[in-house]
């Protein structure tokens, strides 16, 4: 995942979140209410809009239907 910006309404979410998850590794979110984790969640489900790039298997997520992202929280 490369340079992904997300705005809240007045205030930035998440800027420049930069991550790569190989296939079978397990991430942790952890932070304090109001972090990101959620949107940032949200954002590699597919389920809002932002600026950036998120890749799966070198694939633009927004490419693929959210039925074939294999993403579940």
């Amino acid at each position: 995942m490369s340079s992904i910006k997300l705005e809240n309404i007045s205030k930035y979410v998440c800027k420049n979140v930069n991550l790569e998850i190989f296939d079978k590794e397990l991430l942790v979110l952890l932070g304090p209410n109001g972090a990101g984790k959620s949107t940032l969640l949200n954002v590699i489900a597919g389920l809002i809009d932002y600026e950036g790039s998120v890749f799966f298997d070198n694939k633009p997520v927004d490419r693929l239907p959210a039925n074939k992202r294999r993403i579940g929280y």
